[in-house]
């Protein structure tokens, strides 16, 4: 049975990812790529948009360890759509783009998840990232306007945590203490948003934190923690205006 979302007075502050939450690898620097390599195909926005998390999926169910990414890449290019004949072509062009760096690749934002924090941090409401990154998710954030430490243009977080910068990456729960510190909550104060059960929920529910997966597309069978399609659902459960 999936649980309920917390609702008013169940956290105190809210902790999010970055890919796949406020930020999307960007279809024109894909398909940049995939011309480049000689690959014909191309898919719309939204293919693109559910390519991320299908891939994810695909990524959560793998029996491969946390940094074996290729079942993410395969399920990728098959949402897309890419035909038999381009995938070697379309894999080498797309292992490229994701090794190049965070804000070079994750430089879509997630209007939605965006206007939610907003929301968020307007009610009174803490807001925090914990992101497995390469020590470049401010430059990001920055460079779409989405979110800084502090006052600025985009949302005002207390904290942003970096993998790449603190050395340590979800699921290990150890890197949630670098969020927790600044935000002066226990872990059980705090819900985290990602969109990755092995790194996200795992970590996130090991450190303490209450999981919550972000997932547009989910699938038919509920899982056995919290989903949402959008944040804008958890801010409403937490009963922000």
């Amino acid at each position: 049975m999936t649980p309920a979302l917390p609702g008013p007075g169940d956290v105190d502050a809210v902790v999010l990812d970055v890919g796949g939450v406020l930020l999307l690898p960007n279809p024109e620097r894909i398909l940049a790529a995939f011309r480049a390599s000689g690959v014909a195909h191309a898919a719309d926005h939204e293919t693109h948009v559910r390519a991320h998390y299908a891939a994810m999926a695909a990524y959560d169910a793998s029996p491969h360890g946390p940094d074996e990414w290729r079942p993410y890449t395969d399920a990728f290019l098959a949402t897309l759509g890419v035909p038999p004949h381009e995938l070697d072509p379309a894999l080498a062009a797309l292992d490229l783009v994701f090794a190049a760096p965070v804000p070079e690749l994750w430089s879509l934002p997630l209007g939605q998840s965006v206007a939610a924090a907003r929301r968020l941090v307007a009610a009174g409401i803490p807001v925090a990232i914990v992101s497995n990154a390469d020590g470049r998710i401010d430059e990001a954030l920055g460079a779409a306007a989405i979110a800084q430490v502090g006052p600025g243009p985009g949302v005002e977080l207390v904290a942003l945590v970096d993998s790449g910068l603190v050395g340590v990456a979800k699921p290990d729960p150890r890197i949630f203490d670098h969020v927790l510190r600044p935000l002066g909550l226990p872990a059980s104060r705090c819900a985290y948003v990602g969109d990755s059960v092995r790194n996200d929920v795992v970590g996130a529910r090991a450190a303490g934190l209450v999981p919550v997966q972000l997932d547009p597309y989910p699938a038919a069978s509920p899982p056995a923690h919290c989903t949402i399609t959008s944040l804008h659902e958890l801010a409403d459960s937490l009963g922000v205006a």
